[in-house]
């Protein structure tokens, strides 16, 4: 049997959640499996465009195409980004899916969710999986932020890369750290809002 690291993950609420690693390679493989449903599904997949030089064909990005690109080369940039965005959405849901299947622990266990849950009207799922994510979507995540260091769902993200051994853990751990750090400054009314070097090294890009 293969034993995952487990990590703490603490939500804008500052609720507190165990959360463990899922297999190295899971979230490469979702990659690939999501490239395979839009091609089946007729799907375009995002190609950065390209334009020609005499050394080749050469990436567009997005300061360069703006500044020396033509009209529809600009229009060909526009397209790929909206895939892009559509592409990564869906798979950001389906890795947060699977990121609720790793939080440890049982909802039912918790009395002032499942009083939530009743006031709500909301029947709580028999089956294990869909009551775990039920209890992620209602529960773990508790604020969707433009700044990462905000963002559950980006933090939750780094933290369970880190226990993965997808990117450096101490590195995740860090930054983890840096919001729990920030949260308890709020909560006695101080004002330093530095965080450290390593976490300021993610803010704001995407990790996955």
């Amino acid at each position: 049997m293969i034993t995952y690291r487990t990590g703490t993950f603490t939500n804008s609420n500052g609720d507190t959640f165990s959360v463990k690693g899922v297999p190295f390679l899971l979230f490469q493989e979702m990659r690939e499996a999501q490239k395979k449903r839009w091609e089946k599904e007729g799907k375009e997949l995002p190609k950065i465009p390209t334009y020609h030089t005499d050394i080749g064909e050469i990436d567009w990005d997005y300061k360069s195409v703006m500044k020396d690109g033509t009209e529809e080369e600009k229009s060909a940039w526009k397209e790929y980004v909206k895939a892009f965005n559509e592409f990564e959405t869906e798979l950001d849901t389906r890795r947060l899916d699977v990121c609720a299947m790793h939080i440890t622990g049982e909802p039912n266990e918790d009395k002032d969710w499942v009083d939530m849950m009743e006031v709500a009207g909301i029947e709580i799922p028999e089956h294990e999986n869909a009551r775990k994510l039920l209890y992620f979507r209602t529960k773990v995540m508790a604020k969707k932020s433009e700044t990462s260091i905000e963002n559950d769902a980006t933090r939750l993200f780094i933290l369970v890369q880190g226990l993965s051994g997808i990117i450096n853990e101490e590195t995740a751990q860090a930054f983890e750290r840096s919001f729990r750090d920030t949260l308890e400054r709020n909560k006695s009314g101080r004002t330093n809002h530095r965080r450290t070097r390593k976490a300021r090294k993610l803010d704001g890009k995407q990790v996955i």
